[in-house]
């Protein structure tokens, strides 16, 4: 995994678009 994989994962875990 990457840091922008990771980053995509817990934005759509937590349903917020941080990425």
């Amino acid at each position: 995994l990457t840091i922008y994989g990771l980053g995509v994962a817990l934005a759509i875990l937590f349903g917020n678009p941080f990425v």
